[in-house]
């Protein structure tokens, strides 16, 4: 009798064991999750964008060329401010934007292959996530590409940002979050620093080599982690 009672507390010791690994999304945040289902979390994540779609967001400067914008359209602005703002600043400004888009998307044609990669700017970010018809994706050459072609397809996203509540290093590099925009958590490979430890790490600029090594380093870490899942 005491051998069948103490089977029984056994047993339901390990159900509430087990139960309390199961992932439920409704009712647990997943920055409450424990490590068990982080690592639940990380594995069926690193499947979906194996089977699904990364999408990198082409930095626009957008919010900065509109505030701009609306300096050349108030009437107390100088003429010589409204001459330097559109022969100067307007166009650095987009012409910076251009340059680092060409040098990632370059990275990506040459070092990533875990799953299909396209490419959209920053801008079209809410027709994205709202579902609504996508007429600006492209590949890494700049060719447009269908909006059909992500249908039905999980979908991440990618961006060379800083990482959120890093307010003293500002460690730039790639950051890798859902569809909504929400960043993913270890042990997922969420993030790839822009360059080594002796680099600038608040410039807002890469070099080639740099981007490629970020792109390549992370692409082989989530190859990593996808063959430990198999084995």
């Amino acid at each position: 009798m005491k051998n069948l009672l103490a089977l029984i507390a056994l047993l339901l010791f390990s159900n509430i064991v087990y139960n309390q690994d199961i992932i439920d999304p409704v009712n647990v945040e997943a920055e409450n999750f424990t490590p068990n289902q982080r690592e639940m979390q990380a594995r069926k994540q690193i499947n979906e964008l194996k089977d699904g779609v990364l999408i990198f967001r082409l930095k626009t400067n957008d919010r900065a060329i509109k505030k701009l914008e609306n300096i050349l359209n108030n009437p107390n602005t100088s003429e010589t401010s409204k001459k330097r703002i559109r022969e100067r600043t307007l166009p650095d400004i987009k012409a910076s934007a251009e340059q680092q888009n060409d040098k990632l998307k370059r990275a990506f044609a040459e070092g990533y292959d875990f799953s299909a990669i396209y490419f959209m700017p920053d801008t079209c970010t809410n027709s994205l996530q709202n579902d609504y018809s996508l007429s600006c994706l492209t590949d890494a050459e700049g060719n447009a590409v269908a909006a059909d072609i992500i249908e039905g397809k999980i979908i991440f996203l990618a961006d060379f940002s800083e990482l959120e509540n890093d307010k003293t290093s500002r460690i730039k590099g790639l950051i890798i979050s859902d569809k909504n925009a929400k960043r993913l958590l270890p042990p997922f490979p969420y993030f790839q620093r822009s360059a080594g430890v002796l680099a600038k790490l608040s410039s807002n600029t890469i070099t080639p080599k740099d981007a490629l090594k970020m792109v390549t380093r992370w692409n082989n870490k989530l190859h990593k982690f996808f063959e430990q899942k198999e084995k």
